[in-house]
């Protein structure tokens, strides 16, 4: 016996509706992990960043000895956002620099030996952070992708109106594994909200913590000045860093 075309329509519109509901949750969790594992990379380059470039850096404004001098010389870097983090650690010596890293250079002046030191700080700060600069970019132009295929899936599919489809379809157990405990009907209120995918944005989510330092030979004039200033403020002190320790 033929089926009546209400039965078939009705079947054909709750299997339609089922393969849109899977295919929505099983592109937007593709997504939510591609995100999550994005957000943990820049994570990674972020600790990477902080225990082999800041160090120098700090290192540098520990040697300066002024907060003034300090201050100075992450403006001319271009880095005076980083003052917060290395302001606690202006009086007390870290040892996250290897020893050949904190190693006193060679001169005949305490002025000189002063000069070299802070160089040499800053073009070992260079070189890691121009090498873990290349990683970032490669990360970025992931986030890039990223952003555009969620645009891309957002403008394909309304949230309300998966949602509302979800609640629609009456058989919810065939959608548990997609959905899991989000076909419970009373859950579908309040999970709009919850499920949106935010877009990562390359700039400011978790803080630009990693910009080009600029290469020494653009601010060693400036530079020299301020240790000038620097050496004559704080001579003394800036001698008993010099100390072998």
């Amino acid at each position: 016996m033929t089926p009546p075309v209400k039965d078939i329509s009705a079947a054909l519109a709750y299997q339609v509706k089922k393969e849109i509901a899977e295919n929505y949750f099983g592109t937007r969790k593709a997504l939510e992990e591609e995100r999550e594992d994005l957000l943990r990379e820049r994570k990674k380059l972020e600790e990477v960043w902080t225990r082999g470039v800041l160090p120098h850096l700090i290192r540098i404004c520990q040697t300066l000895v002024g907060q003034g001098e300090s201050q100075a010389f992450l403006k001319l870097i271009q880095r005076e956002d980083l003052l917060p983090r290395v302001q606690p650690d202006l009086k007390s010596p870290s040892d996250d620099l290897s020893p050949a890293e904190c190693a006193i250079p060679f001169a005949l002046t305490a002025k000189g030996k002063f000069k070299k030191l802070v160089f040499s700080l800053y073009q070992s700060a260079k070189i890691k952070e121009d090498a873990l600069w290349n990683t970032f970019r490669s990360h970025q132009k992931k986030v890039g992708l990223f952003n555009e295929d969620l645009a891309q899936f957002t403008s394909c599919y309304n949230l309300s109106d998966i949602l509302s489809l979800v609640h629609s379809v009456e058989n919810r157990d065939d959608l548990r594994g997609v959905l899991g405990e989000n076909s419970d009907p009373r859950a579908i209120p309040l999970l709009e909200e919850k499920m949106i995918l935010k877009s990562i944005d390359p700039g400011r989510e978790e803080g630009a913590f990693l910009r080009p330092l600029p290469p020494l030979k653009e601010i060693q004039s400036p530079l020299k000045l301020l240790l000038d200033l620097a050496f004559q403020t704080h001579c003394s002190e800036i001698k008993k860093k010099l100390q072998p320790i």
